[in-house]
């Protein structure tokens, strides 16, 4: 479902650019970086290198195959520092971090000679400032050979993004929601057989074209007898579906769009919420003191910015209860 994206990112590795693929929780960061690395695998001709910035030291860290035991083009001390760190982690990472970062751009800028380098990198944005600066002396080697495509979500500081993205070589790709033919595909990808139309509509709709919500939402409604059938060799909804419950990756993503609000927003939000799922705007304006027509229009922008509630004939309804940091309900 994300086919546009990966030729994009094929493009920017075949010439040396460097990405950061954005976006909140679910959207498939990951899954498209998976992808990229079994589109553009390492090879003669390319060195690839696969961090995540959720475990240890990453970028180190990923080094450490190809290091221990092997003839490196380094000066000696980068050499030692390198090999040091193999064999004695945590304690050469404590003792000599500086040389640690110093020894591996060194390492990059001087196989990005020999061949061009890719380093793929998940979670960015848990990456602590220091290893946030190796990545962008990495982007900003001057050898046109070493590409950085790095998945984040939101949290990332803004201005260490910016003067990243400020760089010629260094651009932004948003994932954004699934349209209908990639909706499409990933249905018939999670099911295993062609949807009907109705059953591709409902999971847009339903998840606003999220990739998470949708397969989450699928994966109940298959766990759930009656929910789902493929008679006739086309899978299709039995009867309305309704109550669909929040699984806790689908939480995950509430809570993340629940902190990025401004308090403005967020207490709107948690007003409705004190009425339950479901709500009448004009009552909703009562509580708040709010002319009902603007508040109206305000909850619309929340519905479109946001993804936290949804029109529903006269009112609205929200995707959370109010205590969804710990108990998010059913939509």
């Amino acid at each position: 479902g994300r086919e546009r994206e990966l030729a994009a990112l094929e493009r920017a590795v075949d010439a040396g650019r460097s990405v950061l693929v954005e976006s909140e929780p679910g959207m498939g960061k990951s899954r498209i970086l998976d992808e990229l690395v079994h589109r553009r695998p390492a090879t003669r001709a390319r060195r690839v290198l696969r961090v995540s910035f959720a475990e240890g030291d990453p970028l180190a860290m990923s080094l450490r195959p190809h290091v221990a035991g092997r003839e490196l083009p380094l000066d000696v001390r980068s050499i030692e520092v390198l090999e040091a760190y193999a064999c004695a982690w945590p304690i050469a990472v404590e003792a000599r971090r500086a040389e640690l970062h110093e020894a591996v751009v060194r390492l990059l800028a001087a196989w990005s000679r020999e061949k061009p380098v890719l380093v793929v990198a998940d979670d960015l944005h848990l990456a602590p400032a220091e290893d946030r600066a190796i990545v962008a002396r990495i982007v900003h080697l001057e050898e046109p050979t070493v590409s950085v495509i790095a998945a984040t979500r939101p949290e990332l500081p803004a201005s260490w993004r910016d003067a990243l993205l400020a760089s010629d070589d260094v651009s932004a790709l948003p994932l954004g929601p699934l349209g209908a033919d990639a909706m499409r595909g990933l249905v018939t990808d999670l099911l295993g057989g062609a949807p009907s139309e109705r059953l591709v509509d409902w999971c847009s709709d339903h998840s606003r074209g999220h990739p998470l919500l949708a397969r989450e939402a699928l994966r109940w409604m298959r766990e759930t007898d009656g929910r789902l059938s493929d008679a006739g060799g086309v899978w299709d909804l039995v009867g309305d579906v309704e109550g669909v419950p929040l699984s806790a990756a689908v939480r995950e993503v509430i809570r993340a769009r629940l902190d990025r609000l401004d308090p403005p927003v967020r207490d709107v939000l948690d007003a409705a919420a004190c009425g339950g799922l479901r709500f009448d705007a004009s009552e909703l304006s009562r509580v708040l003191g709010s002319p009902v027509d603007a508040l109206t229009e305000r909850l619309h922008r929340i519905e479109t910015e946001h993804g936290l509630l949804r029109s529903m004939g006269d009112g609205f309804c929200l995707l959370y209860t109010s205590d969804a940091a710990d108990d998010a309900s059913s939509v």
